[in-house]
């Protein structure tokens, strides 16, 4: 940890520091895992793969439909 990260942790006490919370849903989280796997599979292929466009059309619906989910929940 860094001197400042030290430094920060000390003028915080830990019983002062809350909980963490999960306030995610797990049809959102799963939406997150299928994006950053398709962006990863997109990157992996490059623009001239035969699969590319589909790939990021549907890229591009599953975040429309993450952003959806996120805003009505």
């Amino acid at each position: 940890m860094t001197e400042l990260g030290e430094m920060l942790m000390q003028a915080v006490p830990d019983d002062d520091i809350p909980e963490q919370v999960d306030t995610c849903l797990p049809e959102y989280k799963t939406l997150l895992e299928k994006i950053v796997k398709g962006a990863e599979f997109i990157s992996s292929i490059g623009p001239d793969h035969k699969q590319w466009v589909a790939a990021n059309r549907k890229y591009e619906a599953l975040c429309q439909q993450a952003l959806r989910l996120r805003w009505t929940s």
